[in-house]
């Protein structure tokens, strides 16, 4: 990601802020895509999300640009994003609408313990792939079950980090 960084940010003055908008805008054409019944345009729409959402961290880092508000806005957006695929599937039919709701909560979950703990299963978007080739259900499944064991790995890392604290003390 490197190069394409700093082509991206040398080249055409691309700002982490501005990728990250950007590939909220991609992640919303893959929505309107799914709402539009062309699932395979979505997923082309969904690898150029992630590529861009790679792009805004990694000009972050290498251009010393990181801050809190720019790391919650990532996050944010990706959070958004994530689930805004989810309830399309869900509305078109693709998934059931509980699934797409258990597989939100999950995600939102691991993403308020990943920061204390450093685990993170990754399983989101990505799943949405596998899902084209056999289900988007059992894609939702996966990630609701791959994110709330994420949590509970993750609840015990944040435990064992705060108890090993208080032991120091």
């Amino acid at each position: 990601m490197r190069p394409f960084a700093a082509w991206a940010h040398e080249g055409l003055g691309i700002t982490p802020k501005q990728a990250s908008l950007f590939s909220f805008c991609l992640g919303t054409g893959a929505v309107v895509a799914i709402f539009g019944g062309q699932v395979g345009i979505a997923l082309l729409f969904l690898v150029f999300t992630m590529l861009v959402d790679g792009l805004d961290g990694t000009i972050a880092r290498e251009y010393a640009f990181q801050s809190k508000n720019g790391k919650w806005l990532d996050m944010g957006l990706d959070a958004v994003n994530e689930i805004m695929l989810f309830f399309a599937l869900a509305f078109t039919g693709y998934a059931e609408f509980k699934t797409a709701v258990l597989a939100s909560f999950a995600v939102v979950l691991i993403r308020t313990i990943r920061d204390t703990s450093g685990f993170d299963p990754g399983l989101k978007r990505v799943v949405l792939f596998f899902g084209y080739f056999t289900s988007f259900e059992l894609a939702l499944q996966i990630i609701f079950f791959a994110n709330i064991a994420g949590f509970a790995i993750g609840t015990v890392i944040t435990d064992y980090k705060y108890q090993k604290n208080i032991d120091k003390t």
